[in-house]
Formats: C-alpha cells, structure tokens, sequence
C-alpha cells in the first residue's frame, strides 16, 4: 500500500513540476505577446521589413501561448494567461528608456533569447516524455527568431556551436 501511495505522490508531485513549467513558459509567451505590442505601438519601428516581423513574431507567441496553456489545462493544472512579471519588471527600465527601433529589436533579440533557452533548459525534466517535444517545438522557433532579430543588429546570428541557458527562467515549484 505505501508503494501505491508513494508512486501517487510522486506522480503528483512531477506532474504539478511539469504544471510550474508550462505555466512559466505560457508567462513567458504572454509577455513576449505584450512586448511586441508595445514595439508595434511605439512609434520606434520604423522599417516595414521589422514591423511586419514584429507582426508575425507576436502572432507565433500568441500561438505558443495557447498550446502552452492548452497542455496545461491538459496536464491538470490552471492555465496561466498573465505576462510574466518577474521578468517584465526586470525588463521594464529598457522598455521606458527605449529611444529607436534597434533598440526594441535589441530588446525583442534579449526576450527570444530567454524564451528559447528556458525551454531547451527544461527538455528531460518533464513527467510527461511528450512535452519535450511540444517545448522545443517553440523553443525552436525562438532560437529561429532570435537569429533573425541578431542579424537585423548585425550581430552572428549563430554565436556559438552549443545553446547556453544562462538567461533560461527557472519555473517556481511548490
């Protein structure tokens, strides 16, 4: 009987971690949503070619956040539909001090830099073997949207031969 109980607990406990990382990916989405809002809406953006990525890069977060919040609900937890304050307050002081349009493609470059390193920094820690491949499936495409955003900066677009995760957002476990 404790054997049932304890692989109970556990299963519990790895789903609610598998919970705390979809919802902190869905965050993280939301507030990259609501940071091309605000680059849409600034006035910065001033070159068709980056609004209309800035267009399509929100419509794909958007999308990112709804399959997110779509496992979570899945995976028995609450979906999370907020942007993430942690990072939105760690990050506000570049967005209040954004003067031109390199610099919201320099802070767009930051966010997708953390989305695609937080989820490539989760692979193999899930319950649920399937959310490895539904995280990279964005984590992917962030990495694809971070090289284009290095390129606009004139930046390498691939600067090394291995991701880090040093700016991967640690999910809050309970």
């Amino acid at each position: 009987a404790s054997t049932t109980a304890g692989a109970t607990t556990t299963a519990g406990t790895a789903a609610t971690a598998d919970v705390a990382i979809l919802r902190t990916a869905s965050s993280i989405e939301e507030l990259a949503v609501a940071a091309y809002q605000t680059a849409i809406d600034s006035g910065l953006v001033t070159t068709m070619a980056i609004a209309d990525a800035a267009k399509l890069f929100q419509s794909q977060h958007k999308e990112h956040s709804g399959l997110f919040q779509s496992l979570t609900t899945k995976a028995g937890g609450e979906a999370y539909t907020m942007p993430n304050a942690v990072i939105l307050e760690a990050i506000q002081p570049t967005i209040d001090a954004l003067q031109d349009e390199m610099g919201v493609v320099a802070l767009a470059l930051e966010l997708e830099n953390v989305a695609a390193q937080t989820y490539q920094s989760n692979v193999a820690t899930f319950m649920d073997p399937s959310l490895n491949a539904a995280i990279m499936s964005v984590g992917g495409v962030e990495a694809r949207h971070a090289a284009a955003l290095a390129g606009v900066l004139e930046q390498a677009q691939v600067p090394a031969a291995f991701q880090v995760v040093d700016k991967a957002v640690k999910a809050a476990r309970k």
